[in-house]
């Protein structure tokens, strides 16, 4: 039977947010999926059949089942609490599932989930900004695909992983501050961890928009076993691979656009430092996605111009879509959109989005690595200069951070 009780739709939206990929719609599309969602038990032995659900996305709320594939291979499947796919769209895919005990499950509309997401996709002010052509198409149709499914994703290092597992299997107090460090050295991780905090449910909008929100949140034993399982579903790629260095690279470059922006922000009266370090840490994070969502064909297209510039286009959206997959805040998304769009206009005051501009601009080099030329955006300067700051300002800002070790200054070399 489909509710709509406020208190039971605010309960399933709760639970999508374990489901993939279901977990991709924003709240008020989630709400609408909960309105016609149905709920039912079954009993030990009763089954169900793929070919009977084929209208349906099926979870298994709890309980266990166990699966059998078209060859007639059987196998356990039980309720998890993150990250789970649907009974029949799961790998190994079943083709019937009994249940072995009790269980739960949620039935969706599988082409009401469709409408919605294409209408969330469509209806951002960034996909309005993007005109392609050709072979674009193509590979627009294949991020869509993977934004859908859940694909989208940002791998952590095994190192990093290690480091911060150990930490917490520590058990000792002072940690608050060293997992801080290591997620300003490794942006992934503060992406990573507000995907670990936004998929339990229960964290309200606007309430983890700066790093030490994301580790006031986090449970250290949850997230010891959360950071496993991530590294091994989104393995980082091999030392000595075009891949490797590309993503170590872009990850340097997100530090270095957090670093730079929580600096000059502090420089500014009424401007969230914190906020803005999260959202420079988040710019552009979707490209190094789209690079290994695209495996062996994105090593021999990489150094492609042409290829390389569709990406640069696409990079916004990808980024949006990024964020909103891995559950960063919407304030936070807020902030990396306007700063990315072509369109953007400065407000009376500087704001966050206007720093992480300035920011972005002003670094030496791009998330390739690449040194780039210094374009001014007058409008946006005009503003900071009333505020005290102008390129020769950005200059000892950016020599403080220390980010290029003093020799790539604009200004005042």
């Amino acid at each position: 039977m489909s509710t709509q009780d406020p208190a039971a739709v605010s309960t399933l939206m709760n639970l999508f947010h374990r489901y993939e990929p279901l977990s991709n719609l924003n709240d008020a599309n989630l709400a609408q999926l909960a309105k016609g969602a149905s709920s039912f038990k079954l009993s030990k032995r009763q089954r169900l059949l793929a070919a009977d659900e084929h209208r349906w996305l099926v979870y298994l709320v709890s309980g266990s089942v166990q699966g059998k594939d078209a060859q007639g291979e059987t196998f356990g499947i039980r309720a998890e609490k993150k990250g789970q796919m649907a009974l029949f769209d799961a790998q190994p895919r079943p083709v019937e599932a009994t249940v072995v005990e009790d269980a739960q499950f949620l039935r969706v509309d599988r082409k009401q989930f469709s409408v919605l997401m294409n209408e969330q996709i469509s209806s951002s002010t960034l996909v309005e900004e993007i005109e392609l052509e050709g072979d674009d198409e193509g590979l627009f149709e294949t991020l869509m695909q993977s934004y859908q499914s859940g694909a989208l994703a940002l791998p952590l290092r095994e190192s990093v992983i290690n480091t911060v597992v150990s930490l917490l299997d520590e058990n000792s107090g002072g940690n608050d501050a060293v997992l801080l460090d290591i997620m300003r050295q490794e942006p992934a991780l503060s992406l990573v961890v507000a995907h670990i905090a936004g998929t339990s449910g229960q964290s309200a909008p606007g309430s983890l928009v700066k790093l030490r929100q994301l580790v006031d949140k986090m449970d250290p034993s949850d997230l010891v076993a959360d950071l496993s399982r991530w590294g091994a579903d989104h393995p980082f790629p091999a030392a000595g691979t075009a891949h490797y260095e590309r993503v170590v690279t872009a990850y340097d470059y997100l530090r270095r656009v957090g670093s730079f922006s929580a600096a000059i922000a502090n420089e500014l009266d009424g401007v969230d430092a914190d906020l803005a370090e999260y959202a420079g840490m988040c710019c552009k994070a979707g490209l190094v996605s789209s690079w290994l969502m695209q495996g062996d064909i994105a090593e021999s297209a990489h150094d492609d111009p042409k290829h390389r510039e569709t990406l640069e286009q696409l990079s916004p959206l990808i980024t949006e879509m990024l964020l909103s997959h891995m559950r960063v805040d919407s304030v936070v998304m807020t902030v990396v959109d306007e700063a990315s769009a072509e369109n953007y206009r400065p407000s009376g005051e500087v704001s966050v989005s206007d720093v992480l501009r300035v920011a972005r601009t002003y670094l030496p080099m791009d998330i390739h690595g690449a040194p780039v030329s210094l374009v001014e955006d007058e409008a946006l300067m005009e503003l900071f200069s009333r505020s005290g700051i102008g390129l020769r300002e950005l200059d000892i800002i950016m020599e403080k951070c220390d980010l290029d070790g003093g020799g790539n200054l604009r200004m005042s070399a």
